[in-house]
């Protein structure tokens, strides 16, 4: 490492400083990042094809019906099962939608994937790779399935930077 790069490292304030900051003194590096997978690998659901999940609801051969309608800082998701009726605001969407697009948000504190991703190929959603086949048993299990605080921090790590442990990430 060259000397100097070593003193600005040493005198860099810690922490993440955000892609903002960099794109400052490296703005041609940073307008080709905005333009690759890997930057849209996290977004806003707002920001995503989820929009068109408004349009139809889905149904599960089991009985589940969802339905979505957009919100405030995302898509809330209905799932109807048997009577009863159980919905998340999804938040953050995993995948740049080259292959597909998976939903996330939090339902009473706790972070769940949802049960339903959408797939460029064939353009339409379906049941999020790795979730059961079988029916859910109810409405608020079929939103999709609960993440521990040590797996979100992962999936949220790998598909960005600077998260950190917590809640908020």
């Amino acid at each position: 490492m060259a000397p100097t790069l070593a003193i600005l490292l040493l005198l860099a304030p810690s922490g993440y400083t955000g892609s903002t900051v960099c794109a400052e003194c490296h703005s041609a590096i940073a307008a080709r990042q905005r333009e690759t997978r890997h930057a849209r690998a996290l977004r806003r659901v707002p920001e995503t094809e989820l929009a068109q999940f408004t349009a139809n609801p889905l149904r599960e051969r089991g009985g589940t019906e969802f339905t979505y309608e957009a919100a405030p800082g995302g898509l809330k998701a209905i799932a109807s099962l048997a009577g009863e009726r159980a919905e998340i605001l999804l938040e953050w969407a995993f995948g740049a939608g080259a292959q597909g697009v998976t939903p996330v948000g939090r339902r009473n504190g706790k972070w769940v994937e949802h049960r339903i991703s959408y797939y460029r190929a064939p353009a339409r959603p379906a049941r999020t790779v790795g979730h059961p086949a079988a029916s859910s048993p109810d409405a608020a299990s079929a939103l999709g399935l609960v993440q521990d605080p040590a797996t979100i921090t992962r999936c949220f790590g790998c598909h960005a930077t600077g998260v950190g442990p917590g809640p908020d990430l």
